[in-house]
């Protein structure tokens, strides 16, 4: 019950996960790799990664949704026949419909899957591909990066057009950060729980200073 109200507290104090992985279970494996990826620069959540033993998984997963900036659905051809799965769906756009600002949905679509069966509300969201030539490490670097234009689309409704140089400067070093960590990680030439903790610190701390360097820009500039 303790580690029950200690996530539970996370969530009402911010979002707890960066993506939230909807899937049918015929698609478990791909989401398992996709889990894998995202998890050296972000804080995905999958169920068959994240429940614990024990958790109701009816309330841990509608709650892990809610509390994730991102829900990434995968589409196949099993997903007609998934029935939590096309709840999700549901609940994905559900949430973006209240406040798009606070939760996109990002459809990823798997090899064998036909547009004309695409589930109702995805149509129109703007999609990724592992069809055809498209390949996992593709539809990562597009997940990161949109991880990091939300943040900085967040920035810079909060700050005067002078602070933009300083949150580009921020967002250009701290991908290319995330980015040799990653490569680090998948060499092994870092620990991976190592790694983990200096790219949540990285993400968290963009913000905060971008808000330093533009206060201390506007001082001198009044000065």
């Amino acid at each position: 019950m303790a580690g029950s109200e200690a996530r539970e507290q996370d969530a009402t104090e911010g979002l707890e996960y960066d993506f939230f992985i909807a899937h049918a279970g015929g698609d478990t494996a791909m989401a398992e790799t996709l889990y894998e990826r995202l998890s050296t620069n972000s804080r995905p959540f999958l169920d068959a990664r994240c429940l614990l033993p024990g958790d109701d998984w009816d309330v841990e997963l509608a709650r892990a949704q809610r509390a994730s900036r991102i829900t990434v659905v995968l589409v196949s051809a099993q997903t007609d026949a998934a029935f939590y799965h096309r709840e999700e769906i549901a609940t994905a756009l559900a949430l973006s419909r209240s406040d798009p600002e606070s939760h996109r949905v990002v459809p990823i679509v798997l090899p064998g899957w036909s547009d004309d069966r695409m589930p109702y509300g995805l149509r129109v969201k703007h999609r990724l591909s592992l069809q055809g030539s498209g390949s996992i490490d593709a539809v990562v670097d597009q997940l990161l990066d949109l991880l990091l234009q939300i943040a900085r689309r967040s920035s810079q409704g909060v700050y005067d057009q002078r602070s933009s140089l300083v949150l580009d400067e921020h967002f250009r070093q701290s991908r290319h950060i995330l980015t040799l960590l990653r490569t680090l990680a998948y060499d092994r030439l870092i620990d991976i729980d190592i790694h983990k903790e200096l790219q949540r610190e990285i993400v968290r701390d963009i913000m905060l200073k971008a808000v330093e360097e533009s206060g201390a820009d506007g001082g001198d500039a009044d000065d």
